[in-house]
């Protein structure tokens, strides 16, 4: 019988030790009323084999015309502190995202909300779910130790540009 999502979240950073695969996570929030309105937010932690340490690379997009295309784009890449990997697997499973079915998971017809994409992979098992104009208290827990992460990342990485300002 296959793992569900949330016995993976609590097992994540065990299996990262035992395991000879790679532990990912990624959170992809992005929406909004295009051009000034649009944001994109992503979060990519890896958990390296046998527990030898997690890399966390955030990406964040926001509307600016003085760059092609018109959006800038900054990356930030760090190793992140094991304490802050363990307390985001463990909100996941506080928030049971991987068992539940939340309310904003059914298809929002806004063309612009917000949509968060939660994925969790811990060597070939992946769950995933999108949230569409998750603004409510879900998945509190599993926000606020992912909002931890990327404010660590935001703080302490290494920042790049991906896109180049237009020409005059």
């Amino acid at each position: 019988m296959a793992a569900s999502g949330n016995q993976m979240a609590v097992e994540a950073g065990a299996k990262a030790q035992k395991a000879a695969g790679l532990t990912t996570f990624s959170w992809w929030s992005r929406g909004g009323e295009p051009g000034p309105g649009y944001t994109s937010d992503k979060l990519d932690v890896q958990i390296e084999k046998n527990g030898a340490g997690a890399h966390g690379t955030y990406i964040r997009a926001r509307f600016d015309n003085s760059y092609e295309p018109p959006f800038l784009s900054e990356q930030y890449t760090s190793t992140v502190p094991e304490p802050l990997v363990r307390d985001l697997l463990a909100a996941l499973e506080r928030d049971k995202t991987y068992s539940l079915h939340f309310a904003s998971e059914d298809r929002s017809n806004l063309a612009d909300a917000i949509k968060d994409t939660i994925r969790l992979t811990v060597g070939e098992q992946s769950q995933e779910k999108t949230l569409y104009a998750s603004e409510s208290s879900e998945l509190a827990a599993s926000k606020a130790a992912r909002n931890t992460i990327v404010r660590y990342l935001y703080e302490n990485g290494s920042k790049t540009i991906r896109n180049q300002k237009k020409k005059p």
